[in-house]
Parts: structure tokens; sequence; C-alpha cells
């Protein structure tokens, strides 16, 4: 007489009904020299690979800034990524969660040139 049991699969991760296009307005926290607007409205679009890596992470606005990064199981995703806003080149970050059709993070922008060693800080929201 032989035993069997079962063997329970965990499903893959799919992380992608967290992923598209959100509407948001962010607000200005920190500007330790740069004169950054207080607030703007644009769109955060996120994309990647279904488990959560290989993300890109856009900030839409005026200027577009890309940022690459992870997402976790439960939503947070962070990323980084450099670039240049009109003469203002930055190492920047962001970090935020998805929440079903919610969205809301924080953007740190370090500047080397523009207004090198200064720092502008936006927090924001958005739904899909």
């Amino acid at each position: 007489m032989s035993a069997t049991a079962a063997i329970t699969v965990p499903a893959a991760l799919d992380l992608t009904p967290n992923y598209g296009n959100f509407n948001i307005t962010a607000t200005k926290t920190t500007d330790t020299g740069c004169a950054f607007v207080a607030t703007f409205a644009g769109q955060v679009n996120i994309n990647g690979n279904k488990d959560g890596t290989a993300l890109a992470i856009r900030m839409i606005e005026r200027l577009t800034r890309i940022y690459a990064g992870t997402m976790q199981s439960d939503g947070r995703y962070s990323g980084t990524g450099t670039g240049n806003l009109d003469g203002f080149t930055y190492n920047g970050s962001i970090a935020g969660a998805v929440s079903a059709n919610s969205l809301t993070g924080t953007e740190t922008l370090n500047f080397t040139t523009g207004c090198p060693g200064k720092q502008v800080v936006y927090q924001y929201s958005g739904n899909r």
C-alpha cells in the first residue's frame, strides 16, 4: 500500500495589478535652495516584471524623471535614478506604496549642478 501526499505549489507572484498610470498631486516638503515650484500635478507611471523586479517608475510633469527599482509583494516600491532638469543635474530616489487604485510616495532630488549641494523633496499621492 502506498500513500500519496498533496503538494501545494504557491501561485507565482504577479504584481502587475499594481502597475499603470496614476494621476498625482505633489507638494514640496523640502527645498534647501533650488526655488522649485511648491506644488505640481502630473502622473506616476509604474511598469516592470510580474515579480516586481526591473521596475521603471516615471515621474511625469513638465520634465520626466525615470527611476529603476523594485516592488515588494505588499505594493511598496522604491527606485533610484539620475538626470538633468534644464541644467539641474540630480541623483534621485523615489519610494512609496500602491494600494488598490491609490498611490502615495516621496521623491528626493539631490543636485550636483544648477543648485549644487541642494535638495528638493516632494510628497505625492494620487489615483488611477
